[in-house]
């Protein structure tokens, strides 16, 4: 297993990339620190990128930032590949790693072209800025109709209690007039039975006497 794997993992037939820079130590280190920042960078992007979209995940696209994490993270591997070649020729492996890294950019830029209408079509600040406004004033306009529909609810039942008022009280003095006009009635009642029967008489001939 391991013969099948050194041409591979530790190659024997290729030279350590630090020969072609003819191992001049100020060569050699500008290579290594240039690739070994480079990966750093690399490495802080997708870790700000993961954090983004995990503080902001109704944030559209989010897939498009995974795609680029993954690629970003391929080319800090791709950069730490080439630190290590300068001692290791491990080519064959620093090659796939370009192989993996080729697949996943071609593949983000395969998607990034099928989303572009939609980033287009995405609002501009200014754009978001001119709805906020006008629904800003459209919630002016519905608080204010709202306001005007509680004060007309106010003044109704404000006349619908003085409407009751005025009937309680109409209901009162009707109330006093009927029994007054009762007892009115019973005391002509009172006077009419105290009135003694006429005593009417008749001559002769029928006709009533004076």
């Amino acid at each position: 297993m391991w013969e099948s794997l050194q041409p591979i993992l530790s190659p024997t037939q290729y030279i350590p990339h630090g020969h072609c820079y003819l191992w001049q130590p100020s060569l050699v280190w500008l290579h290594l620190l240039s690739d070994l920042l480079t990966a750093l960078a690399y490495f802080s992007i997708p870790i700000i990128l993961i954090y983004f979209v995990y503080k902001r995940n109704d944030l559209p696209f989010s897939n498009v930032f995974i795609l680029f994490g993954t690629f970003i993270v391929l080319c800090g591997l791709g950069h730490l590949l080439e630190i290590w070649t300068l001692w290791h020729p491990v080519y064959w492996i620093t090659g796939v790693e370009k192989a993996i890294t080729g697949l996943v950019s071609f593949y983000t830029a395969l998607q990034l072209v099928d989303l572009l209408p939609q980033f287009l079509a995405l609002r501009t600040p200014e754009e978001l800025e001119a709805v906020n406004r006008e629904l800003q004033a459209q919630i002016a306009v519905s608080t204010s109709a709202h306001q005007k529909l509680q004060q007309s609810e106010l003044a109704l039942r404000q006349l619908n209690e003085q409407l009751e008022i005025k009937v309680v009280e109409r209901t009162a003095e009707l109330a006093v007039v009927n029994h007054r006009l009762q007892e009115n009635f019973r005391l002509l009642e009172s006077v009419l039975e105290s009135i003694p029967d006429p005593v009417f008489l008749k001559d002769c001939d029928g006709r009533y006497l004076k």
